[in-house]
């Protein structure tokens, strides 16, 4: 993995969470340091896993909202798939 102290062994983990049941629904493990790239894997193995278990099959259209802090923010992406809220209610930077 490499970071901005050099390569060093080591992997980067993301996990998934359902808010409401406070259960883990998606957890990856990926080998760099910075996570700008793996939002959207993420996001298409928990859509593959809802419609898989026949859960859904489009999880985006039920008013599901993801949140992620900043360094998974990548426009490529994100662009106009999902809103993109601006400041949460005290005024706090959500991206």
């Amino acid at each position: 993995m490499t970071t901005s102290k050099g390569t060093i062994q080591g992997y980067n983990g993301a996990a998934t969470v359902d808010k409401k049941h406070q259960i883990v629904i998606d957890a990856q493990a990926f080998g760099e340091g910075q996570e700008h790239h793996t939002l959207q894997p993420v996001l298409e193995m928990v859509e593959a896993r809802f419609k898989k278990l026949g859960i859904a099959d489009n999880i985006y259209q039920k008013g599901t909202v993801v949140t992620a802090d900043t360094g998974f923010a990548n426009d490529k992406f994100i662009g106009n798939k999902f809103e993109q809220p601006k400041a949460g209610p005290k005024g706090e930077s959500h991206g």
